[in-house]
């Protein structure tokens, strides 16, 4: 690492770093602000799902962490096949009559 600004969560890669540059650097830490904690967490843990999701595994496992979390409602469905929502259209005119 080079000298300069970070914001970035100490994690224990970066630990193993920074007590390197101990013994020639200042290091200087601090604890991340509450209100936005939620946000620099989510930001870290985006990071390291990219990494570890290839499109064959990622639904099921983004669905074990889902299940981790206890959010089943945003469990992706199928989760043999990654699918996403393309679009909802109006049926026209006679919507009303076709639905009821």
């Amino acid at each position: 690492m080079r000298p300069g600004l970070y914001e970035k969560l100490i994690t224990a890669r970066l630990a193993a770093e920074l007590e390197e540059l101990q013994d020639r650097f200042t290091v200087t830490k601090g604890a991340v602000d509450e209100a936005i904690a939620p946000e620099v967490l989510a930001r870290h843990l985006t990071k390291s799902l990219v990494r570890h999701l290839d499109s064959d595994e990622g639904p099921s496992r983004v669905n074990e962490i889902l299940r981790a979390l206890e959010d089943k409602d945003n469990e992706l469905l199928p989760e043999d096949e990654l699918a996403g929502l393309r679009s909802i259209t109006d049926l026209g005119p006679d919507t009303a009559h076709r639905l009821s």
